[in-house]
Formats: C-alpha cells, structure tokens, sequence
C-alpha cells in the first residue's frame, strides 16, 4: 500500500480551517467551553436589576452558568458558605450589609471568587475602595447589556485559566 504525502501547505491550510471553525463555533456557544456550568452570584436590593442580569446572561450564557440572587449582602453571604460561587455581582449601596463589606467577607471566606462590583455612583472613591477589595471589574448602572456580556466572558476566560492551572499540577 503507498503513503500519499500531503504538501505542508496543505497541512497548515487545514488546520487554520479546524482552528476557525472550533473559533466560531466556540464564539456563537454551538460548542462549550467546559462541561461544568459556572455558578454566578447575583447581588442587589432592587429586583428590576437582579431580573435584567438574569434575563442577559440567560440570553447569553444559556446551560454554561447557573444563576444564584439575593437581595441584600447577608443573604448573599448565606449562598456563598453554601454554594461553590465563581462570579458575584455586587451592588454597592445596600440596607444592612453594605456591598463593599459584603465583598470583604467573600474574599475572605472565598478568595476565589472573581467579583464585578455593581454601583449607581461613578465615584472614583468607591472604585478604588472596590479595586483594594480585589474586584474584578466595577460597572455602572444601569448596565450595559454588551459590557455586562464582555465582563462574563472576561471572567469566564480567566476561571479556565485558573482550573487549567490546577488541573496541570
């Protein structure tokens, strides 16, 4: 029986092609990233925004992620000792348990946990204030559909890294 050798150039041409389809394929979710969804906590005092995060990253995101809400950061905290949560949108300026100090017990119970900060306030204050905290992300109301989309798959992106990181040790 006689090997037929394939040109190199013919080789590269096929595997751009793969690599493009796996590329697009991948961007419009036909394919998935990983078998197991991300869990993502969403955090705010008003309802109307917790439904619109909801409704987005439904849309967006269908059986990748699973979807947690609270309405106050002592609530939030309940889900976190309970839950294994990879994302947490927090609002900022709640009753009770402010979202900052909510954000300060995640990263001291969960350090994993990649939180994108929610706030009507474009203050720099609370950036910073959300930044020493180890956000991720702030974002401001009322959000952005296209940058709360971006944010998820920034975070989601940064997760595989981390789980191929430990998976590799």
């Amino acid at each position: 029986m006689k090997k037929e050798i394939i040109p190199m150039d013919d080789i590269k041409k096929i595997m751009f092609d793969i690599i493009k389809g796996v590329a697009f394929l991948h961007n419009k979710n036909i394919i998935h990233r990983d078998l197991k969804p991300d869990n993502i906590l969403l955090t705010d005092d008003e309802q109307i925004v917790v439904d619109s995060l909801s409704f987005i990253i439904n849309k967006n995101f269908n059986d990748q992620v699973k979807i947690y809400t609270a309405l106050s950061g002592t609530e939030a905290l309940e889900i976190v000792t309970k839950e294994h949560i990879d994302i947490t949108f927090m609002d900022i300026n709640m009753p009770g348990l402010t979202g900052l100090e909510t954000v300060s017990c995640i990263t001291k119970l969960k350090p994993e946990t990649i939180i994108i900060i929610l706030s009507a306030f474009d203050r720099f204050q609370y950036a910073q204030e959300a930044m020493n905290l180890g956000a991720f992300k702030y974002i401001t109301k009322p959000v952005n559909r296209n940058i709360v989309i971006q944010t998820i798959r920034s975070a989601m992106d940064h997760i595989d890294n981390r789980r191929g990181i430990q998976n590799a040790d």
